[in-house]
């Protein structure tokens, strides 16, 4: 049976002969792929690995949502004295493209300007490295043919991107091309958070461009490493090893950085709290003092007005009296002797009104001057007021900004983690890490509440200071119109005054009279009179002697009135001018109040 198949298959062959060699052919040619395939893998590996030894592609890369400080790099070094460790930075941006598209770029750093990283070098396929701040390198993918050495790169981010508080500089000039390890394939650049998730870019620029507190990125470089093929087993294993050791560090840093933010923050707040705390108190005090002052105020004007209530009383009386005098007068000349009596009582009773007025005057003027000392003091608590809202409005804002960056690192954990980007250990420590930030952030929350409490009691101090100055010097304003009122009844019952006693003077004055006698002379004694007896209403004021103060104005005024009736000039045009003047309004600059005659 066997040898018949075989006689059949050679007899089949022969008369098939073509066929069977074309097929033979076939299975030949498809042999020798398969056993090139088989040993192009081994060398395309070994190949690899030696040019990522020769430029150093780093074997492990480390991010962080909160970046990198001294201390940690100082961890790092200390914990893995094998291996080297090189912080650096990157970021994502926008450039725009031909189309008008924005597309996005991953910027890299340059550890020193002019000079290739020790670790992932570029290879420059055209042009030269950067050696100025707005200088940068692209890569040589087929996507990005179109740029050229000489181009310019605008870095620029939008409502969502800040990049002005990353980069210093955005502008640059492309200066060179470069073919990276990290980089194999010509159009696949990774992917990143912003746009359209894609990386479009790789550039380098120097480090000096980013102006960022923290390192963003740690590239680790092993030497033990590199004795392995790092498509081997013994590197996976090597590599394994070195990032649990790295986790271990992570684990004792996390921690430790939570403990130096968490401080820090602390210290401010508390800093914030006790600045409040000084600037309530000095408010409070303040306040208190505003209330005694207008306290006083108060009680001075209703201690004023039952003065000024009784000199307007005495200014009717004298005004009926004046009236009833001037009445006689114009009937009846032979009653000069009883007129004179009551011109005599009549000029008693203003002098006494006169001095009730300026008793009254003097108490409006200190009320015054309290009302404005407690209007400034207000002003000054207002102030503080005002100072401890902005610092309530600051730590509300710092309070906010941290609540959005525990939001902003728990949504970016959560995106790693569902990408398979971190393991679950580092997630849960991640969750672990911001449920203790929110923790300590909800304890500044509170502090922040009780300070605004705080703040809100003093606000209405404040206000209820602030009313009652209001009250105090509406008292003011209606205790300054009576003085007025009372002031104008006693100018004109001191006219009427006078025109009586001229009346009675022109009737009754003897011919060798002190009055008449200065009529003889003329007016250059008359001046010279009134310029004496200025001299001496000065003398007596300087001296601080009231009583010869006001003996000496009489005597000026009346020889004002001797040298007014001289001239020709009837007192009432002298009241009338001083009408004038009392009407004016705006001369006080420094209170911007009236200056009506008082």
């Amino acid at each position: 049976m066997k040898n018949a198949m075989l006689k059949n298959a050679f007899a089949e062959m022969k008369k098939t002969k073509s066929r069977f060699l074309s097929i033979f052919g076939i299975i030949a040619i498809g042999t020798g792929f398969f056993a090139g395939l088989l040993q192009s893998a081994p060398a395309m590996k070994v190949s690899s690995d030696h040019y990522y030894d020769r430029t150093s592609l780093s074997d492990i890369r480390l991010v962080s949502t909160y970046g990198f400080d001294d201390n940690d790099i100082d961890a790092l070094k200390k914990g893995l004295p094998d291996v080297d460790v090189y912080p650096g930075y990157f970021t994502d941006a926008y450039v725009n493209t031909d189309s008008g598209e924005k597309k996005v770029a991953r910027v890299y750093s340059l550890d020193k300007t002019g000079e290739n990283n020790p670790y992932s070098s570029l290879q420059i396929v055209d042009g030269r490295l950067p050696e100025k701040e707005n200088e940068c390198v692209i890569d040589s993918g087929k996507l990005l043919a179109h740029y050229k050495v000489g181009d310019k790169l605008t870095l620029c981010g939008d409502e969502d991107t800040d990049i002005d508080g990353t980069l210093s500089v955005k502008e640059f000039t492309i200066v060179g091309k470069f073919a990276s390890p990290m980089y194999i394939s010509d159009a696949e650049r990774g992917n990143t958070t912003i746009g359209s998730g894609s990386v479009y870019m790789i550039c380098y620029i120097p480090e000096s461009c980013f102006k960022t507190e923290v390192y963003t990125q740690v590239m680790i470089n092993s030497d033990e490493l590199k004795q392995y093929s790092c498509y081997s087993d013994e590197y996976e294993d090597a590599r394994d090893a070195l990032e649990k050791k790295i986790q271990k560090i992570a684990d004792v840093r996390e921690e430790e950085r939570f403990d130096e933010i968490a401080g820090d923050a602390k210290k401010e707040l508390d800093d914030g709290q006790k600045e409040l705390d000084k600037k309530k108190s000095e408010a409070y005090a303040e306040i208190e003092k505003n209330e005694k002052k207008l306290s006083d105020a108060k009680k001075q004007l209703d201690e004023a007005k039952p003065q000024l209530e009784s000199g307007k009383k005495t200014l009717d009386e004298s005004k009926k009296q004046l009236d009833e005098a001037k009445k006689e007068l114009d009937t009846n000349g032979a009653t000069l002797t009883a007129t004179k009596a009551v011109l005599d009582s009549t000029k008693k009773k203003l002098d006494e009104t006169k001095l009730q007025l300026e008793a009254g005057k003097k108490t409006l003027d200190e009320s015054y001057i309290q009302l404005v000392t407690a209007k400034i003091q207000l002003e000054n608590a207002d102030s503080q007021l005002k100072s401890s809202k902005a610092q309530l409005d600051d730590a509300n804002a710092k309070i906010t900004s941290q609540q959005a960056m525990i939001n902003t690192s728990r949504e970016t954990l959560e995106d790693s983690y569902k990408k398979g980007n971190i393991t679950k250990e580092a997630y849960n420590a991640g969750i672990k890490l911001l449920d203790s930030s929110q923790a300590e952030l909800d304890k500044q929350k509170k502090q922040y509440e009780s300070g605004l409490e705080q703040y809100n009691d003093g606000l209405k101090q404040y206000n209820d200071g602030k009313l009652q100055y209001e009250i105090g010097y509406a008292k003011y304003e209606d205790g300054k119109k009576q003085y007025e009122d009372g002031y104008s009844q006693y100018t004109s019952g001191l006219a009427q005054y006078e025109s009586a006693k001229a009346q009675y003077d022109a009737g009754n004055a003897p011919e060798k009279s002190y009055t008449c006698y200065l009529f003889d002379k003329g007016v250059d004694k008359i001046c010279k009179k009134v310029g004496e007896e200025a001299a001496e209403t000065i003398i007596a004021a300087k001296n601080a002697d009231n009583d010869e103060l006001k003996n000496e104005i009489n005597d000026l005024l009346y020889h004002v009135m001797v040298l007014c009736a001289d001239r020709g000039l009837e007192w009432s045009e002298v009241e009338e001018v001083l009408n004038e003047r009392n009407e004016k309004i705006g001369n006080l600059k420094q209170f911007h109040t009236t200056d009506k005659l008082s």
